[in-house]
C-alpha cells in the first residue's frame, strides 16, 4: 500500500537559519544583554551590547524590535535576580516575541541546566535563540548538542572564576585584611588599605551595650532601651536592635582588636548559598589587627557571662525587673506575676498556689500587691547608706584576695611556661597537665573575685548619690568620643562607662535599679532584698 503525501501549506514563523525567507508579517525580534559586574569597564560593554542590537534589528526590514532586555551587574549562574531575563521569558510565553538574539551562551546563562531548560521551553514555543558568537541557532537539529557543549564550557569558566576570586579573598585573609562583613558593622568602617578604623560616635554605643550586659541587662532589654531612645547609627538609620543583633555585637571579636576571618563560606558557586564555617574550610585569626573599642579583658568577661547565663536556670528576658528574682520566703518557690481580668491591681503569687494540682502541700502564703512589693524594695534601697562601712570592709578584703590571686597566677604562669614542648603530635596533652588545670582554676577564681569587686564598687557609687553628692569622676557618656588608643585597660573602661544618677534618696521604684543591683528578693510576711554586692537588707529589722 502506497502512502499519500500531503504537502506543507503553512509557513513557519522563521526558517531554520533564522533569516532568509520572507514571512507574511515582520518578525518580532528582541535582544538579551547581560554583564556580571557594575564596574566602569563592564558598563561600557553593557551599553555597547544594547546599542549594537538596537542598530542590528532596526536595519533589517523584515524585523521589528520587540525590546532590549538587559541585566546589569548580575551573575549568570542563576536566573534568580535576573529580572529582565525573567520578564523576557514571560513575554515569550505571552506571544510577544518571535526571535531572541544574544551575544553568546555565557551572556544567556552560565548554568548548563538552566540554559538547556530555557532553550527547550523556548523551542516548544517555536522561538529560536541565535547566539552570535558561537553561530548557533537553537532550532537547528545540531543546535542542542553544540549548545550543551558550549554551555558546559561556560559553566566551567564560571566555576574557574569563582575559585580564583575565592583564592584572592583568602590571600587577603592571610594578610589580615577585611574583605567583607564590615558595611553595617557598628563601631567600625573599612579603610582603603583593608583595615578597620573606629567610628567614635558608634564606639560609644558598643561600650554601652557591653557595659549594660555586664551590669545584668539581657540582650532583649538592651535592645528595647535603644529602640525607646530611637538610637541611630552613623548613617542616621534607626536600627531594629533585635536580640540577635545585640548577641552578634556581644560575641564579635573585632571589638577587642582581633579578626576572625572566613566565618562564612559559599557552599556552591551556582546556588551561592552561604553557610557558617564550622570547620569545613580553613579560618584565619589575626590578633591585634586594628585599634580596639574595648579592653580584651572586658570582651572575655562578657563571653564568660554569656556562658554563665546559658547554664543558669535564671531567666534573663527582663520583661520586668523582678523576673526570675522573686521567691517566697515561706517555701522558697518562685513568685509569679498575676493580673486577674477586670481587676485594677497586679499581684505576685507563690508558684505552689498556682500549681495546686501538682503540689502535695501548697504554700499558704498570701499573694502580694505589686505596689506593696515595690515600696518594700524602695525602702531597702534607701537603707543602703547604713551599709556603706560594711561594703567598704568587704571591698578591702576582696582587693587583698585579688592581689594574692595575681601573685599566685604569676607563679602558675611561670610553671606553665616551663612545661616541656610536646610538639604538634599531642597538642591537647598540655591542657590536662596539673599545672595547667591549677592555672585555669585560679583564673576562674580571680574572675569571680573581680566581678564581686565591681558589684560592690557600683553599689558604693550608687550610695554616694543617695547621700546627696555625686561620686567623683562619674561620666554618663560611656566613654564619649575617645581617641583610638583609649579604653585598653579594664579599669579605664569601667571608669569611663559609669552611670550618673539623681542625687538624694530614691523617691520612686525603677526597674533598672533592680536589674542592676538586686540578686534576689524574698517576699512573704515581710520583704528581704539581697543585693549582688552581698548585702542582705530586711526593712522590718532595720
Amino acid at each position: 500500500m502506497k502512502a499519500r503525501v500531503i504537502p506543507a501549506f503553512r509557513k513557519r514563523k522563521l526558517p531554520a537559519s533564522g533569516m532568509g525567507e520572507e514571512t507574511p508579517a515582520r518578525i518580532r525580534v528582541c535582544a538579551y544583554c547581560r554583564v556580571s559586574t557594575d564596574n566602569e569597564e563592564q558598563e561600557s560593554s553593557y551599553e555597547i551590547q544594547c546599542t549594537h542590537y538596537e542598530n542590528l534589528i532596526s536595519q533589517n526590514p523584515s524585523w521589528e524590535l520587540a525590546g532590549i532586555y538587559a541585566d546589569e551587574g548580575i551573575s549568570g549562574t542563576s536566573t534568580q535576580g535576573r529580572d529582565q531575563f525573567n520578564r523576557m521569558i514571560l513575554d515569550c510565553e505571552a506571544g510577544r516575541i518571535d526571535l531572541i538574539l544574544t551575544k553568546s551562551i555565557s551572556r544567556f546563562a552560565r548554568n548548563t541546566l538552566d540554559c538547556l531548560n530555557y532553550i527547550r521551553k523556548l523551542k516548544a514555543l517555536e522561538i529560536p535563540v541565535l547566539f552570535e558568537k558561537e553561530g548557533i541557532n537553537t532550532m537547528d537539529a545540531r543546535g542542542e548538542l553544540l549548545l550543551t557543549i558550549m554551555a558546559s564550557i561556560a559553566q566551567q569558566e564560571s566555576e574557574s572564576i569563582s575559585r580564583n576570586v575565592q583564592m584572592g579573598v583568602r590571600y587577603h585573609y592571610q594578610e589580615g585584611r577585611v574583605c567583607a562583613g564590615h558595611q553595617n558593622m557598628l563601631g567600625y568602617t573599612r579603610t582603603s588599605e583593608g583595615s578597620l578604623a573606629i567610628v567614635p560616635e558608634e564606639a560609644v554605643l558598643v561600650r554601652r551595650i557591653f557595659r549594660e550586659y555586664l551590669d545584668g541587662y539581657s540582650p532583649k532589654h538592651i535592645g528595647e532601651r535603644l529602640r525607646a531612645e530611637k538610637v541611630t547609627d552613623r548613617r542616621g538609620i534607626l536600627r531594629s536592635w533585635s536580640i540577635r543583633s545585640i548577641q552578634y555585637i556581644l560575641r564579635n571579636e573585632k571589638y577587642m582588636g582581633d579578626l576572625l576571618l572566613q566565618k562564612y563560606y559559599t557552599e556552591d558557586f551556582l546556588s551561592k548559598k552561604i553557610r557558617p564555617n564550622k570547620g569545613e574550610i580553613q579560618q584565619y585569626y589575626v590578633e591585634g589587627s586594628h585599634a580596639p573599642i574595648l579592653p580584651r579583658e572586658i570582651y572575655y568577661r562578657v563571653q564568660t557571662e554569656i556562658e554563665r547565663r546559658s547554664s543558669s536556670r535564671t531567666r534573663y528576658s527582663h520583661r520586668i525587673g523582678l523576673s526570675g528574682k522573686l521567691f517566697c520566703s515561706e517555701c522558697g518557690s518562685p513568685l509569679y506575676r498575676v493580673k486577674a481580668q477586670g481587676k485594677r491591681h497586679t499581684r505576685w503569687r507563690c508558684a505552689s498556689k498556682i500549681r495546686r494540682a501538682s503540689v502535695t502541700a501548697p504554700c499558704e502564703a498570701s499573694s502580694l500587691l505589686e505596689k506593696d512589693l515595690q515600696e518594700g524594695i524602695l525602702t531597702a534601697f534607701n537603707l543602703l547608706p547604713g551599709q556603706e562601712r560594711a561594703l567598704e570592709t568587704m571591698l578591702g578584703h576582696l582587693e587583698t584576695a585579688l592581689a594574692a590571686a595575681d601573685s599566685i597566677l604569676e607563679k602558675r604562669r611561670q610553671e606553665s611556661a616551663c612545661l616541656p614542648d610536646k610538639g604538634e603530635e599531642e597538642p591537647a596533652e598540655a591542657l590536662f597537665h596539673p599545672a595547667e588545670r591549677r592555672y585555669a582554676s585560679l583564673l576562674k577564681k580571680r574572675e569571680d573575685l573581680f566581678r564581686k569587686k565591681r558589684e560592690i564598687t557600683d553599689l558604693l557609687e550608687r550610695i554616694e548619690y543617695m547621700k546627696g553628692k555625686k561620686a567623683e569622676g562619674i561620666e554618663d557618656s560611656f566613654g564619649g568620643l575617645l581617641p583610638e588608643a583609649a579604653c585598653r585597660e579594664s579599669e579605664d573602661f569601667y571608669r569611663r562607662t559609669r552611670k550618673a544618677y539623681e542625687t538624694g534618696p530614691l523617691r520612686e521604684y525603677k526597674e533598672d535599679m533592680v536589674i542592676r543591683f538586686v540578686k534576689y528578693v524574698e517576699a512573704g510576711q515581710g520583704i528581704r532584698v539581697c543585693f549582688k554586692a552581698g548585702i542582705l537588707i530586711d526593712p522590718a529589722i532595720e
